[in-house]
């Protein structure tokens, strides 16, 4: 059993995927599993990016969008877990295929 928030993917994560994501400021396809088996789809935007969409199209639309300073595997396990532990699943609905 998992004690902690599991990250994945709905896309596959290859090779080089973690320098792209930082580079082009978001990763939408974040899918994150929690111990109680219910699992979250949400979307990682750096502010930079939000600026450059608003900027294009003049807003930003993203199911449970959460910016963050970087757009790496660390910083998105970091601020899951912070999520978690602060109670914000409770207030999402989980992730439906």
């Amino acid at each position: 059993m998992i004690m902690t928030p599991v990250i994945n993917f709905k896309n596959d994560f290859l090779d080089g995927d973690e320098h792209e994501m930082k580079l082009r400021g978001y990763r939408n396809d974040v899918i994150v599993l929690l111990p109680d088996g219910k699992a979250y789809e949400l979307s990682f935007f750096n502010p930079s990016r939000i600026a450059q969409e608003v900027g294009q199209v003049g807003y930003v639309i993203e199911k449970n969008l959460i910016v963050i300073e970087d757009i790496t595997i660390g910083k998105i396990k970091d601020v899951v877990n912070k999520m978690w532990n602060d109670g914000f699943f409770s207030d999402v609905s989980p992730f439906q295929e």
